[in-house]
């Protein structure tokens, strides 16, 4: 059972048409709670070291009406640290870098009636991306690095 509610992530910009990818997903060769960073305790990852690669995965079938004729499927992440990669039953969607922005992608001719989410992230810790005082090796004023999905993910169906 997944700890977090179910709460529409953007209350301004609310639709009828929400569902929420929060909660467990496979990580590498494990599996983690979304929207927690590996590296904190929440997360139920047991490898808290730093992964400079990661793969997530998520299945999903979407419920009988959530997509009417004529309205196209999108795939939002709140925030993914640092560059992540994301395919959708095998095809590439698309690229986003940086930790801190939301994005989000057009599934919509991807779509199977049940779905594997693969999100490839990398990250270096790359002085080129705000990473504000995480390290590697914390100490002093340096933080543990938070990297992999650490925003909530949902699906909305849009006109």
């Amino acid at each position: 059972m997944n700890r977090y509610k179910k709460l529409y992530p953007r209350p301004q910009m609310r639709r009828d048409s929400f569902l929420s990818l929060d909660g467990v997903w496979g990580l590498n060769n494990d599996y983690i709670e979304v929207p927690v960073p590996k590296e904190a305790p929440l997360s139920s990852y047991p490898e808290k070291g730093y992964e400079q690669e990661m793969v997530y995965r998520k299945y999903f079938v979407l419920p009988d009406g959530f997509l009417k004729p004529g309205e196209r499927l999108i795939l939002h992440f709140t925030a993914i640290d640092q560059i992540a990669e994301v395919s959708l039953n095998g095809q590439y969607i698309g690229r986003h870098e940086g930790g801190y922005l939301p994005f989000e992608f057009d599934i919509s001719d991807y779509l199977r009636y049940e779905n594997l989410i693969t999100v490839r992230v990398r990250d270096d810790l790359d002085t080129f991306y705000p990473y504000g005082k995480q390290s590697k090796r914390p100490h002093g004023m340096w933080y543990t690095q938070v990297s992999g999905i650490w925003g909530s993910v949902w699906l909305e169906a849009v006109p």
